[in-house]
């Protein structure tokens, strides 16, 4: 009993330690993030940051997104991480980090939708052919083999001269939203590993959705 309360005692005199370092050394040069984001949430960011950067270098990489979420390798993975990582730079510092994790976490399935939809839709007019949605599909999925219990519910939202809108996408996707059930499941991981502290990121948005801006920047930006 006794070692288990000194235990304690030391873990907690560590997270003071480290709260009081964050309040002095980190929190004045991300100050402007407190428009957004309250100070012990962005503690909790900058642990789980901290925790990540395992080779030490200050910057949240691909790699280490892939082993926050628990996800392999794929196209689809590559386009989530560019919400973090807004200048495409392959590396994410502390404020990308916390502007993309806050996307993410917030982001609606609309706006999901609305995510990969402009992946396939190169010319902006916010239609696809059902054959665009069947990569799309198949992208989400990180699959060669369509889905075609998927494509048919898909299908059937499809107008008059065979062509899926952003709209009806995003109807098809709330009547059936394993369609994009990665996703979903990316969000959820997220959402369970982070926890009830920022139930009010999700209750309050504190970004701007923008759906079709580049993909960068695509659900608008925190900055100060």
């Amino acid at each position: 009993m006794g070692l288990s309360l000194s235990a304690a005692s030391t873990g907690k005199k560590r997270r003071e330690r480290a709260r009081a370092k964050f309040n002095e050394e980190i929190l004045p040069n991300i100050s402007s993030l407190l428009h957004h984001v309250d100070a012990d949430s962005l503690f909790v960011l900058y642990r789980l940051f901290s925790s990540t950067d395992k080779d030490l270098d200050g910057q949240f990489s691909y790699s280490e997104f892939r082993k926050l979420f628990g996800i392999r390798r794929s196209f689809i993975s590559e386009r989530i991480y560019l919400l973090i990582d807004e200048d495409n730079s392959g590396f994410a510092g502390f404020h990308e980090f916390v502007n993309g994790i806050c996307r993410i976490y917030t982001m609606e399935e609309s706006e999901w939708c609305a995510f990969v939809f402009r992946i396939f839709d190169l010319d902006g007019r916010k239609m696809l052919t059902l054959a665009e949605c069947d990569a799309l599909l198949r992208m989400v999925a990180g699959t060669d083999h369509s889905d075609h219990i998927h494509l048919k519910h898909v299908n059937s939202f499809c107008d008059n001269e065979g062509m899926v809108t952003l709209t009806n996408f995003q109807k098809a996707v709330s009547s059936q939203p394993m369609i994009i059930g990665h996703l979903l499941v990316v969000q959820g991981n997220l959402r369970t590993l982070l926890g009830e502290t920022f139930s009010v990121l999700k209750s309050n948005k504190v970004v701007t959705t923008n759906e079709y801006t580049s993909n960068n920047s695509i659900l608008g930006e925190i900055h100060g």
